[in-house]
């Protein structure tokens, strides 16, 4: 039988990736002394979930009073007591070490985040009672505020949204409903306010009748799915020019997927795929880009002309460059992609550093202009049925 801790593992591991999930929080600021950061925790850049699991395992006979007593003691209680140790830990230890789904050591400060999200997951072996499903949050004097969701909302706020970065916007968007409508979000069900999220009206005052867009919107997850494209990443990247390879560096690459949402990805897939039909064709033609001015970073696609199929990697970072500079980014993902049939060849090149004004580039850029000229779009994240 899968355990609560378990389930969260696999489920987080696919949803955030292996490489954004801990499960292995222990830590040992002193030989002598072992403490545990969180039950699970999901770090992305400067962002960080922390997550506290409570699981009902009857031991004995359970009445409506037992259960209760339960729900108040382990989660609105331990629970908070254990997401207060949590953020106690990260303030006073200057590194703490824990171990990511893909075995990879890090250590975390408060330094490196700026911004914390708080939840207990309980799971119970019943439909949760009223009181239960009532109580979406705890506000702590030390704490702040604390998301509470029964592990069957959970799933169905990770189907619904899918990627990292709007179940990042719903948790932003759930405790600022809850602050500001406390009474009228606690009669409401969890599925009402992931349909509010779902159809942009964040401002308004939430209602049941939310909850219809959760079977409206289509959830098209083929147009916007990248990840056959982020397996084997780590062996395709190149080190920008003058750079060394780090065991980690893909890190930075995948990250930069972690934050965009749908809207985004769907746009990022449609120049992936036109990239590759245009090598498989052996048309020449300009690279396709895509600026992300939210997270400060761009990706450029390029169609590797069949005589540089062999060393695509100059015009790789060359391009990537140039990218960047026009996209004004302070970031830019250049992917490379030849094709020798039968076979497609991916190389990435990853770049950050602050944007600044470069005549020579902007010189060579107009007398030798390798882009296209970039547009404005606006692309709606959900669609509708």
């Amino acid at each position: 039988m899968q355990t609560l801790e378990s389930f969260l593992e696999s489920t987080n591991a696919n949803l955030f990736l292996k490489e954004f999930s801990f499960a292995q929080n222990n830590f040992s600021p002193q030989p002598d002394k072992s403490l545990e950061l969180a039950d699970h925790i999901v770090w992305i850049k400067d962002h960080i979930i922390i997550y506290q699991l409570k699981e009902r395992i009857p031991d004995g006979p359970m009445s409506e009073e037992t259960e209760i007593r339960w729900f108040q003691n382990k989660v609105l209680k331990k629970a908070k007591t254990q997401i207060r140790d949590t953020l106690n830990y990260l303030n006073s230890y200057t590194s703490i070490a824990i171990k990511n789904q893909r075995n990879h050591s890090f250590t975390i400060s408060k330094d490196q985040v700026t911004q914390i999200a708080k939840i207990i997951l309980y799971a119970v072996p019943y439909d949760p009672p009223r009181e239960f499903r009532d109580t979406k949050h705890l506000e702590s004097s030390t704490s702040g505020f604390i998301h509470i969701i029964n592990i069957i909302d959970y799933i169905g706020i990770c189907q619904n949204l899918i990627t990292p970065a709007e179940i990042w916007e719903y948790f932003v968007f759930r405790e600022t409903a809850i602050r500001k409508w406390p009474e009228r979000t606690a009669r409401i069900r969890e599925q009402a306010l992931v349909g509010q999220f779902l159809s942009g009206e964040l401002d308004f005052w939430p209602e049941a009748h939310y909850e219809s867009y959760l079977t409206s919107h289509a959830n098209d997850i083929e147009s916007f799915n990248v990840m056959p494209f982020l397996n084997g990443l780590h062996e395709r990247l190149t080190p920008a020019q003058g750079a060394t390879q780090g065991e980690f560096d893909y890190y930075k690459f995948l990250r930069e997927f972690a934050q965009l949402n749908r809207a985004d990805l769907r746009a990022l897939k449609e120049r992936l795929l036109w990239c590759i039909e245009t090598c498989k064709s052996g048309d020449a033609t300009k690279p396709s880009r895509i600026a992300v001015p939210r997270t400060n970073c761009g990706f450029v696609f390029i169609p590797v002309p069949a005589e540089h199929r062999n060393n695509p990697l100059p015009g790789l970072i060359s391009i990537t460059h140039a990218a960047k500079y026009e996209d004004r980014m302070t970031r830019e993902v250049g992917t490379a992609i030849s094709y020798n049939k039968p076979y497609l060849d991916m190389s990435h090149c990853f770049l950050e550093f602050p944007w600044a004004p470069d005549p020579d580039l902007e010189q060579a850029l107009r007398e030798s202009p390798i882009l296209r000229t970039a547009r404005v779009e606006v692309a709606p994240r959900y669609r509708f049925d």
